[in-house]
């Protein structure tokens, strides 16, 4: 069975006592009835793993003592970013689950044309700040050492209008090409080290959208003959980039 795990955000090290949040105070000893000197996995800022041992069981101020790393590697060692056109209703709550489990590095919420939904101010903040909560949720269950980063909701403009956003390669999932993913990437050579992907929303990206991406160096590709839906396309086209860079058997 495995060991509850946390993550904190600061750099740890063997030997070290360390405060936890409340909250995960609360699930490791309200919840999970955790004892002192119980054992748990704990994250750190690095996405180093350690087995460390339950001290203080204040709710308030509980504490964990570090005991020593432990080295695994299941974490994916190719950084994929999914931008992923804004779904209705709660798809987008089960594709970051998904996408966290198949080992996405980031995702970034975009508005696009077709995008039925509209968050804005304080709502898009709260959407974007539960999205990153289910991320971590689901990097716990996946055995994962880092949780995925939410952007904020942004604009297709926006993006462009960060540089630093566009190295690497860049993959728009479109209907229309006749480009197949797996002659793309076997035709990029070294492998790269991080592969941004693009999927739209019900009803697609725009034409002037498709316009825009190709422009800052997007290649659309073919997902295969079958039209997939905007929660599957991603999904699919994840797996499909983790298994050819052999992702899947760390």
């Amino acid at each position: 069975m495995s060991l509850p795990r946390i993550f904190l955000s600061r750099q740890l090290a063997s030997g070290q006592i360390t405060s936890i949040s409340p909250d995960q105070a609360h699930h490791l000893i309200t919840v999970l009835r955790l004892q002192p000197g119980n054992h748990i996995e704990v994250v750190d800022a690095t996405g180093q793993l350690f087995l460390a041992a339950l001290v203080g069981t204040d709710l308030d101020a509980a504490t964990v003592r570090v005991l020593e790393p432990i080295t695994r590697s299941q974490e994916p060692t190719l950084e994929v970013i999914l931008v992923q056109g804004l779904p209705k209703a709660d798809k987008m709550d089960w594709l970051v689950q998904k996408a966290t489990e198949l080992g996405v590095a980031r995702i970034v919420p975009l508005a696009t044309e077709h995008s039925v939904v509209n968050y804005t101010g304080n709502k898009a903040v709260a959407k974007v700040e539960r999205w990153q909560r289910i991320a971590e949720a689901a990097a716990k269950q996946a055995d994962r050492l880092k949780i995925p980063e939410i952007d904020p909701i942004r604009s297709l403009a926006q993006l462009v209008a960060e540089p630093q956003f566009w190295t690497g390669l860049h993959l728009l999932a479109w209907e229309g090409s006749q480009n197949p993913l797996k002659k793309n990437l076997q035709a990029t050579r070294p492998r790269p080290e991080k592969i941004v992907i693009y999927i739209g929303p019900e009803g697609s990206f725009s034409h002037s959208e498709r316009e825009i991406l190709l422009a800052e160096g997007a290649s659309d590709i073919s997902l295969g003959p079958r039209i997939l839906r905007t929660e599957t396309a991603g999904l699919a086209l994840l797996s499909m980039i983790m298994y050819e860079y052999d992702q899947l058997n760390l």
